[in-house]
């Protein structure tokens, strides 16, 4: 028997130290799936990158160290060379059953059980079948049965043997289904007569398609029982898409998910500006944010996490793609250091960058270097169901309801800021100059004392004002420095 490695998560994992915003809706579904009293399979449904995974392991310690429940824990991707799920279902179980508990008879009944686990593989099937052709062939040896298999044919006298094997080995499987179950009923009641058993599946939707599938058919042909709870994370919607290779474009694979699932239960998107917090705080940034560039207010960590989640929202980013997008952003960061860049800027040019939709908008901007150029396609105008010119407009345009009231408390120059070379184009007007702040702050003077500075826009001040804290030697990034290292940092995540 092995250790124990999930007394680790009781720590690691917990609804009452999550810091993503889950606790509230964590302790309520919990709740739900104690108070079950009939068979239950959940999906635990969340597209890629929201933090499954994460969330799956606090529902592990909130019921087996919370509840003192017996639960299991099984990544499917990991048992994904495996060709029998029900072997591999019921391995987990007896091996992590016995971790939590040391009870009489426990060995008898999993010797039990997995002989007849043994009696229904599909293995036996299979090996049965070939055995019984090399049989009648004269084919005796492991390696001779081998190469048997690779050119294996049937004379017709030999079919009905072989065929009565094959129907004996039926007969036994069929057989077997009910043995399963009576056994894992029977296996269940030894932790605690009433208690059931939590058995939590993750990355089922990364499985080989058939894998995936044949998963499913296990847990519903040989689970559907009173005394066990599957809760099963997948990103349903590529989950079904996975399912469409096997069967068919034609095949509606959310319609057949749905035959396996009693109940669907969605992650809640997460609270970014939270998750964006503990990236820094964990980064090789964290003591630099005072010195970096920001605007009037932004000079901490909570104005930096403050732009993360904004660009997060607005580009629709799971936390895998922000912390991806932190990644790439930490090494300009610690490479740059004492440089003055808009980290606004940049960090909108890396989202583009890096998608495939706003990929031609970062390419438009490349091209013109410049304010007022058309950053937006008619076909991504379509997508959207806007037309507009910036591809921050575009972005706002089409997000939620709920996020767009967020985003819509932001100051003025919010979405002017993000409007490509805002600096360069309204503050600098010029698109390559190559200067210190010195020259900088010289500039927008002298076009501060225009006529039309005053009047026409008032984010020039914010900028101006910005930039007088700064070291007048310190360099000042030129729009070309953004897609150089844009495009350095793109291997990094």
């Amino acid at each position: 028997m092995g250790s124990d490695k999930f007394k680790q998560w009781k720590n690691d994992y917990t609804f009452e130290s999550c810091e993503l915003g889950r606790k509230a809706y964590g302790e309520f579904l919990s709740s739900y799936i104690r108070k079950q009293n009939s068979p239950l399979v959940l999906n635990l449904d969340g597209s890629w990158g929201v933090g499954k995974s994460h969330f799956l392991k606090q529902l592990y310690s909130d019921l087996r160290f919370d509840h003192e429940l017996p639960v299991i824990h099984i990544d499917a991707w990991i048992s994904d060379f495996s060709d029998d799920p029900l072997l591999v279902i019921i391995s987990e179980l007896i091996e992590q059953m016995a971790l939590i508990n040391t009870l009489q008879n426990c060995a008898h009944q999993e010797e039990v059980l997995l002989k007849f686990a043994a009696k229904y593989s599909k293995k036996t099937w299979n090996l049965l079948a070939v055995a019984g052709g090399a049989y009648v062939s004269g084919v005796t040896g492991n390696s001779a049965i081998v190469e048997f298999t690779k050119k294996f044919t049937f004379e017709d006298e030999d079919y009905q043997t072989v065929g009565k094997k094959l129907n004996e080995v039926y007969m036994r499987q069929k057989d077997a289904i009910e043995d399963i179950k009576t056994s894992l009923e029977r296996f269940a009641q030894l932790y605690d007569g009433d208690a059931k058993v939590y058995i939590l599946i993750d990355e089922l939707d990364r499985c080989r398609p058939n894998y995936a599938i044949e998963f499913l058919e296990v847990i519903k042909h040989f689970f559907e029982l009173k005394n066990y709870v599957f809760i099963i994370a997948t990103d349903t919607d590529q989950l079904s898409k996975s399912i469409k290779a096997v069967y068919g474009n034609e095949f509606d694979g959310k319609e057949y998910l749905s035959r396996f699932f009693s109940r669907t239960a969605k992650i809640p998107k997460p609270d970014l500006k939270n998750f964006a917090s503990l990236l820094i705080q964990k980064s090789l940034i964290v003591d630099k944010i005072d010195k970096m560039f920001f605007l009037e207010n932004e000079q901490d960590k909570d104005g930096l996490s403050h732009i993360f989640s904004a660009i997060g929202n607005l580009y629709e980013l799971s936390l895998r793609r922000l912390e991806q997008l932190f990644s790439k952003y930490e090494s300009i960061v610690i490479h740059c250091e004492n440089e003055i860049f808009d980290t606004r800027l940049l960090l909108q040019l890396i989202c583009e960058f890096e998608s495939e939709f706003y990929r031609e908008s970062y390419d438009r901007k490349r091209l013109h270097k410049k304010l007022d150029a058309p950053e937006t396609t008619q076909q991504q105008q379509r997508v959207k169901g806007h037309t507009v010119k910036y591809s921050i407009d575009l972005a706002f345009t089409s997000l939620d309801r709920d996020i767009k009231l967020i985003l819509e408390n932001e100051p003025p120059i919010f979405k002017e800021a993000y409007k490509f070379a805002h600096i360069y184009g309204k503050v600098l007007n010029s698109s390559k100059m190559t200067a210190d702040v010195e020259f900088v702050k010289s500039t927008m003077n002298d076009k501060y004392e225009s006529s039309t500075a005053k009047t026409k826009d008032k984010n020039f001040c914010t900028f101006k004002r910005a930039l007088d804290q700064y070291d007048p030697s310190r360099k000042f990034w030129t729009i070309d420095d953004y897609f150089r290292y844009v495009e350095l940092a793109h291997d990094i995540s």
